[in-house]
């Protein structure tokens, strides 16, 4: 991390009369982690405490304390410990989570030395297995083993600890994580069955099994597309040049099929003590090698001399570079939220006494009755209730485990009674998905039906599709600006249509903006699809990555000023006949070489900052630089062409060539990993924006510069300006 940020707190300041702070040691999307040391214990403990808008929102508190009582009852020393939740009414009324401070490599960052040898993978796997048995034996599962979530106390494999419980984290990691559609974990270490939302011990024994084998290999599981990802799972990956006994051991753990793996982590615990112990696993198909080596088709780029290439890296002429890896060491909640074990779609309490139901199910119908699952007697006794109310008939619940949350019950629940002043309608469960069909007397029942139902479903996290008809009227645009804005997660969404306030039936509603995935967009538009009476519906909406709405959501919208970001492809003298010119798409390639240039209007004078944000959230300072600090556009270009200066800020490899010896200027080429990038340019008249600034820091640091700089008093005008950079493997 940057050593200049600064924390909410500072060493010495003292939490509870508990906990006094040591040290900042990291600053993630949901807050800041601290060392501490426990007054009262003399211990040493890690700290997270939690942005304020996280603190502010009740029910985020909530699940993080239903979750943390959870893996609080979790203790072995293969588990990390949580000491719980707390919040103290010093320093303006913090909420932070207690967790054991534990000093060690994750199994990823020595990933990064090479492969990890067999033996010390004998180890880890030991004691994983060691701590998933504590934690199935609490009804929590892992979801997202892989190997970042291993740390290796003081550097040994036999001390192996389990991470980050039903809790996301700050730090970033080999693979994505993603919390939507069902699916938790990572999808290159998740089992099929995983991915498709059935989760239980043999899920995470999978994860094991493919995070052993990353780590023998020294490097993460590739694919060329989610489909490649798909088909992978369906078999198992070359094994020969693991020595036994780890090679039997994996070979079972990843079986595609969960019957063919271990059952449970006591039974691979015996494997691993009596590796002849266990039967050998059904045949599987042979599957395509999914760790190709450095610099093989497919694989991770090998290493390149000359002038620099890498990603973001300025160019000095007869320079060199270096890199420098951070070690994480502790292991706390944060980075991309509650998703993950803290919010819908996540239940950490499965009771392992009930039959599993696959897929949980439960049907519903006025004046039928209904018949369905339920995930203890308690809630049997809360769904029991409201359907008798709601359709007057007969209610059969069986007992089962498996509950795609557990607000399930609850939910399900609150959308029949919702339901009850429908003329007719229907309601059909299946896991988190949810439809509803019904008829309505008249439109105002419709809406508060909808209302209801919906905002049962976004509560207990389920994917609602519902159809009520009813007499179609004017619908205003104030309400569907409402839902809108409770969904806006990547700056503010523009909604147009009709006569600007409202539309008659058959009426085209408009709604423009970004939003932070797939997942979020469907919601968006499955919510004004319910509100819009069968109207049609044009989302104009473009999904932009966790990394890219941070920035969306403080910057201001694009001044008329006529400040412009221009992208082309430079000419790299190694690569002769390659791709040059403009580049109005912005989708660049391996390889490829984009030019930046900034177009500033000669009637604009101040000074010129741009920021390039990359996949991985990390910002770089692109202008200007260190050893070149002068930023006031007429200075750093005079010349005027047609009324508009022109400002090249990130340059061809030939331009890095011919430079004169001594010459810094800045350039690169398009590497892994590939995605979404934003290049963002801003004149201000005023000198506010820091100048002097570290060529890398993290995306929270320079957001917190640039709110205070974009909101600092005065009447000096600013102008901001962003583009999207694509990055795609090579073609």
């Amino acid at each position: 991390m940057n050593e200049a940020a600064e924390g909410t707190l500072k060493p010495g300041d003292i939490l509870n009369s508990t906990y006094r702070i040591e040290a900042l040691v990291g600053v993630g999307g949901t807050g800041e982690v601290y060392s501490a040391t426990n007054l009262a214990q003399g211990s040493e403990v890690a700290i997270k405490v939690l942005r304020r808008e996280f603190a502010a929102d009740e029910r985020f508190v909530q699940f993080m304390q239903r979750e943390a009582t959870v893996l609080d009852s979790i203790v072995d020393d293969a588990v990390v410990r949580y000491y719980g939740l707390q919040k103290t009414a010093d320093y303006g009324g913090l909420v932070f989570l207690v967790t054991e401070y534990i000093l060690g490599p994750s199994l990823a960052h020595k990933m990064e030395e090479g492969p990890v040898p067999a033996a010390d993978l004998v180890h880890v796997a030991r004691r994983a297995a060691q701590g998933l048995k504590a934690a199935h034996g609490r009804g929590a599962y892992h979801r997202d083993l892989s190997p970042d979530n291993i740390l290796l106390r003081d550097g040994h494999a036999s001390r192996a600890v389990l991470i980050d419980f039903g809790i996301a984290k700050d730090v970033e990691s080999g693979g994505k994580t993603v919390a939507q559609g069902g699916f938790l974990g990572k999808y290159e270490y998740a089992s099929i069955d995983q991915i498709h939302g059935q989760v239980d011990a043999r899920s995470d024994i999978y994860s094991l099994g493919m995070t052993l084998l990353a780590a023998f290999h020294g490097r993460h599981p590739r694919f060329d597309s989610y489909d490649a990802m798909l088909d992978s799972k369906s078999q198992v990956p070359p094994l020969d040049k693991l020595p036994e006994p780890l090679r039997g051991l994996i070979e079972k753990m990843i079986q595609p099929r969960p019957k063919d793996r271990f059952q449970s982590a006591d039974e691979l615990l015996a494997a691993i003590k009596d590796p002849g112990g266990a039967a050998a696993p059904a045949p599987a198909a042979a599957g395509a090698d999914i760790f190709p080596k450095k610099g093989a088709a497919g694989g991770e780029p090998a290493a390149k001399s000359g002038k620099p290439t890498a990603k973001a890296a300025g160019a000095k002429k007869g320079g060199a570079g270096g890199a420098i890896a951070a070690v994480v060491v502790v292991a706390l909640m944060g980075g991309a939220g509650w998703f993950f074990g803290l919010g819908p779609g996540k239940d950490m309490l499965f009771g392992p006494s009930l039959p599993l139901a696959a897929p949980y199910r439960l049907t519903a119908e006025a004046g039928a009755g209904a018949t369905g699952d339920a995930p203890s007697e308690a809630a049997a006794a809360t769904l029991r209730k409201a359907l008798e109310d709601a359709t007057g008939g007969e209610v059969t619940l069986r007992l089962a485990s498996g509950v795609p949350s557990a607000e399930w019950a609850e939910g399900v629940a609150a959308m029949a009674a919702a339901a009850a002043p429908l003329d007719a309608w229907k309601l059909d469960v299946i896991d988190a998905r949810v439809a509803l069909r019904g008829s309505a007397p008249d439109a105002g029942i419709k809406d508060k039906v909808s209302r209801e139902i919906g905002a049962a479903a976004r509560t207990a996290g389920l994917q609602l599709d519902l159809r009520i008809d009813a007499k179609a009227r004017t619908l205003a645009l104030a309400d569907l600006r409402a839902i809108a804005a409770e969904a806006a997660d990547c700056g503010p969404l523009e909604i147009r249509g009709g006569d600007g306030r409202a539309l008659a039936p058959g009426q085209p509603a408009i709604v423009k903006g970004l939003m932070s995935s797939p997942a979020a967009r469907s919601a968006l538009e499955q919510a004004l699809k319910d509100k819009l009476d069968g109207r049609p519906l044009d989302m104009n909406v473009e999904t932009r990555t966790d990394h890219i709405c941070a920035f969306e959501r403080i910057l201001p919208a694009d001044a008329d000023g006529g400040v412009k970001v221009e992208l082309s492809l430079g000419s790299d003298p190694r690569r002769p006949g390659g791709r040059t010119g403009p580049n109005p798409s912005g989708v660049f390639h391996e390889d490829e070489n984009p030019v930046v240039e900034i177009s500033v209007p000669a009637n604009i004078k101040g000074h010129l900052h741009v920021y390039h944000v990359d996949t991985e959230g990390k910002v770089h300072h692109t202008f200007p630089q260190r050893d070149n600090p002068e930023d006031r556009v007429e200075r750093v270009q005079p010349v005027a062409v047609d009324g508009v200066r022109v400002i090249r800020v990130a340059h061809s490899v030939q331009d890095i060539f011919d430079a004169p010896e001594g010459t810094q200027i800045f350039g690169y080429t398009v590497s892994p990993p590939f995605g979404q990038e934003m290049v963002i340019a801003i004149v201000s008249e005023d000198d506010v924006i820091p100048k002097i600034l570290p060529d890398t820091e993290s995306s929270s640091a320079v957001i917190e510069d640039l709110v205070a700089a974009l909101n600092s008093p005065g009447d000096a005008k600013r102008y901001t300006a962003r583009r999207i950079i694509t990055t795609e493997p090579a073609r």
